[in-house]
């Protein structure tokens, strides 16, 4: 089975990242998942079973990487499962993933305000 991958470096990284087209049988079985907790520790929950599927990633670096490092990676994922978007948005889920793109936004802001006043009161 031939999957689309890229692999790329951001800097300040000593290996490489790889991202892989997602199968079918994949994206199904993400989407068949009942998601009650759309908090962003519920969604971190949901992305450590998904992002060995999608990337050379673990969800331990996926926590120590900064946003803008983690937008690289989303952005080379999406170029790498452009089939999977167009069609997600033909049929209707693109406002599904545009909802659960903002719950994770306004979560994950959450989380940083309250990480930064926990290192706050570590100091």
């Amino acid at each position: 089975m031939a999957r689309k991958t890229t692999t790329f470096k951001i800097e300040g990284y000593d290996k490489p990242f790889v991202v892989y087209e997602l199968t079918l049988k994949q994206v199904m079985s993400f989407m068949q998942k009942d998601i009650q907790d759309t908090t962003i520790v519920g969604l971190f929950d949901q992305l450590k079973e998904f992002l060995p599927l999608a990337s050379s990633l673990d969800i331990e670096s996926l926590y120590d990487m900064p946003p803008s490092d983690i937008k690289v990676v989303w952005e080379k994922f999406k170029e790498v499962n452009t089939t999977f978007f167009e069609a997600s948005q033909q049929a209707g889920l693109g406002e599904l993933l545009g909802e659960v793109k903002k719950a994770a936004i306004a979560d994950f802001g959450k989380l940083l305000v309250a990480s930064s006043r926990q290192g706050m009161s570590e100091s």
